[in-house]
């Protein structure tokens, strides 16, 4: 090989080398669709008011009482313009007696939180959808009811 035909291969390859440590050193700003599932914190992070992609419900915990038996909660986070109820498997929100939970069909991101037949709490999530339906995370929500 002669010295020229080396120079170039060591061009070449510090050159791939740059190049490898700048497309790694991008992937943090890679746009979410580009993204792992798992890698945008999509799933629970295990507290009654907290939520994952950014998507909280607010006001939490909702408190129902006596004189205030609906709470109005929204649903918010970064791009986030639709929402669901996360259900189970029986289509149940997770209020069972505690509460009932309804969405404004005027405002996909506005819920109202009616007490249920018995007193306690119950945990709710939220799922945050973003303009192309993609799930942004979801936001969980306590509920406290204390009319009864």
């Amino acid at each position: 090989m002669t010295y020229a035909q080396t120079s170039v291969l060591g061009i070449l390859l510090i050159g791939l080398v740059s190049c490898g440590a700048q497309a790694n050193s991008l992937a943090p700003y890679a746009p979410p669709s580009a993204l792992h599932p798992l890698s945008l914190g999509i799933g629970p992070d295990g507290s009654d008011c907290g939520g994952s992609g950014g998507v909280k419900v607010r006001p939490c915990p909702a408190k129902l009482t006596k004189k205030r038996p609906t709470v109005y909660v929204r649903v918010s986070g970064p791009n986030v313009v639709n929402s669901a109820i996360k259900t189970n498997s029986k289509n149940q929100s997770g209020c069972g007696d505690v509460c009932e939970v309804g969405q404004y069909s005027s405002d996909p991101l506005k819920y109202d939180v009616a007490a249920g037949s018995k007193c306690g709490t119950a945990a709710l999530s939220f799922y945050g959808y973003n303009q192309s339906g993609g799930t942004v995370g979801i936001g969980k929500l306590k509920v406290i009811n204390k009319d009864c």
